[in-house]
C-alpha cells in the first residue's frame, strides 16, 4: 500500500506572511495595500491576503530593470552626506 501525501499551498497568508514570501518590505506591503492595488480581506479582526491576490499583484511589476516605484523614489539616500567645503 503506498501512502498519498499532499503538499498543500496556503490559500492566504497574514501581512508579514507576504513579507516573507515575496522578500518585499512591511512598507511597501502596505503602500500596495492602501494604493488598493493589492486585496486584502478581513477575517474578524485578522487580515489576510489571498495568494493569488499576491501573485496578481508580483505579475503585474514589469519585467526586468526598472526604476523604483514613485512612492519609494527618493526616500532612499547612499552613503554619507558631504561636508561642506570651506570657501
Amino acid at each position: 500500500m503506498t501512502a498519498l501525501v499532499l503538499h498543500a499551498q496556503p490559500l492566504a497568508t497574514s501581512i508579514p506572511g507576504a513579507v516573507l514570501l515575496t522578500s518585499l518590505s512591511e512598507t511597501v506591503i502596505h503602500a500596495a495595500i492602501n494604493a488598493g492595488t493589492l486585496k486584502t480581506r478581513q477575517h474578524g479582526k485578522r487580515t489576510v491576503i489571498l495568494v493569488r491576490d499576491l501573485e496578481r499583484w508580483l505579475d503585474s511589476f514589469p519585467v526586468g530593470r526598472a526604476a523604483a516605484p514613485a512612492h519609494l523614489e527618493g526616500s532612499r539616500k547612499r552613503g554619507r552626506p558631504r561636508k561642506q567645503e570651506a570657501a
